[in-house]
């Protein structure tokens, strides 16, 4: 009997102290942060998607190529159309893959003069999930506190 007791309360004491971790957990940026990081900030509409150039960012992962009709813009050119590099179909965790037809909110940022966006973790969204992410960056005074404000 003493022997399950010390047994029971060892399982205890071990299993007690263990971490359970889940390799998709991440935080996306806050909106605030997001905007201030991003080089261009817009709804937009995919119009079609193909395979990347090969390059840095496709050995980094950004495989895809996605072409966008820019609705409305907040940061950025205002160009009509913009194309960004993906991760677009590697996604292992929860996050959406673009789909041809439907819109988003992006956040496009900027690496050796080269636009990209994720989906995994990510602040863009598509803009069914948007509204209140929308509804700030309509707002002047966000905009100007997330450019001027660092925290």
């Amino acid at each position: 009997m003493k022997n399950l007791v010390e047994a029971v309360l060892i399982f205890f004491v071990v299993s007690s102290g263990t971490i359970t971790i889940d390799a998709c957990t991440c935080s996306a940026p806050t909106p605030r942060q997001a905007f201030r990081d991003a080089a261009a900030v817009f709804i937009g509409q995919v119009l079609e998607t193909g395979l990347s150039p090969h390059g840095e960012l496709y050995e980094e992962g950004y495989v895809s190529k996605i072409k966008f009709r820019i609705e409305k813009t907040w940061k950025g050119s205002h160009q009509s159309e913009i194309t960004l590099l993906s991760d677009y179909w590697l996604g292992t965790c929860v996050g959406f893959n673009f789909e041809v037809g439907k819109k988003y909110l992006v956040y496009a940022f900027q690496k050796q003069n080269v636009l990209f966006t994720y989906s995994e973790c990510a602040p863009s969204l598509p803009f069914a999930r948007a509204s209140k992410n929308v509804e700030k960056l309509n707002r002047f005074w966000f905009r100007l506190f997330a450019r001027a404000n660092p925290f």
